[in-house]
């Protein structure tokens, strides 16, 4: 007879047992006082790994910031009350490694990003008004996510937030490298973002009776982010590029490359599973939207 795991993993809920040093899904260290990078011994107040330069989880306690539970620091920007979960940096394997996607999605290969801040929720009708003082989206509802929003105005909407908040932070789309990387779970092996069916982490076609629905209903995935697949697209700031994964710089990737649509990330409600895979790349002029369409803001800490 099986012993009863009753022990979850603090960084993706994983089931652990009791002596385990180390989670099996997301490989963060059980063990107090060890580095979950190298498993070396360290002091609770230490903010760095003097063995392989790992920024330690204490570090949100530091800094003045709560902590979700599951290893992540977190802070709400007091304008719209936007929740962001810090994202550890770290290198990953980007791409479609199912093969089950598009030619765009391939070659697979290795990226590393600098740590940075996810909303945890796409940006709704409520923070977007805060902001702007209008609301454009078919569907109405408070909690509900903004949509019919273009790049422009997703971009200007991420401008005028920097400007007006005292949060020390700035505020962007994410990357598209980030994106995927935050919607794997810090670039676990995932088709959707999280653990489970893709009906009970995001809205699609087959669930959503025709329309979007308020953001934070589905099952997050393993660091606590929202409706990464389906409900609503959500914008990056890359220029999209058929070709972009035979062109990415292994560090922080970006393409600016003046193209004329930009990439869309994560699905929608009207549209299948297919399209709410984390790999799933989409494009559109950053001039036209639709009641599909909406965002979600990275930040990083202003210098």
């Amino acid at each position: 007879m099986s012993r009863v795991r009753k022990n979850k993993c603090p960084r993706c809920g994983n089931p652990v047992e009791k002596d385990w040093k180390f989670c099996p899904e997301c490989e963060i260290s059980l063990s107090e006082g060890v580095c979950p990078a190298c498993g070396k011994p360290v002091e609770p107040e230490w903010k760095l790994c003097p063995f392989c330069g790992r920024k330690l989880e204490r570090q949100a306690k530091a800094s003045g910031m709560k902590n979700t539970g599951q290893g992540q620091a977190v802070f709400e920007e007091p304008v719209t009350g936007i929740r962001f979960v810090y994202i550890e940096g770290g290198r990953f394997e980007m791409g479609d490694f199912y093969r089950e996607g598009a030619p765009d999605e391939v070659p697979v290969h290795a990226v590393a990003l600098d740590g940075f801040y996810m909303a945890a929720y796409q940006v709704t009708q409520e923070q977007w008004s805060r902001v702007t003082k209008e609301n454009p989206s078919h569907f109405r509802g408070e909690d509900l996510p903004v949509e019919q929003v273009t790049w422009h105005a997703a971009k200007k909407f991420a401008e005028r937030l920097s400007r007006i908040s005292d949060s020390g932070f700035m505020f962007d789309l994410p990357s598209e490298a980030q994106w995927e990387y935050a919607a794997r779970g810090g670039g676990l092996k995932q088709r959707w973002a999280g653990r489970g069916s893709v009906e009970q982490l995001g809205w699609i076609d087959e669930n959503s009776d025709g329309h979007t629905h308020p953001v934070g209903l589905k099952q997050p995935n393993s660091i606590g982010l929202y409706d990464m697949s389906g409900n609503v697209w959500e914008w990056c700031r890359d220029d999209y590029l058929a070709e972009a994964y035979k062109q990415h710089r292994t560090e922080n990737p970006v393409v600016s490359a003046n193209g004329s649509e930009k990439v869309l990330r994560g699905g929608a409600w009207h549209l299948d599973a297919w399209s709410a895979r984390c790999c799933r790349r989409f494009s559109l002029d950053p001039g036209l939207t639709g009641p599909g369409v909406g965002l979600r803001l990275m930040a990083v800490r202003m210098e």
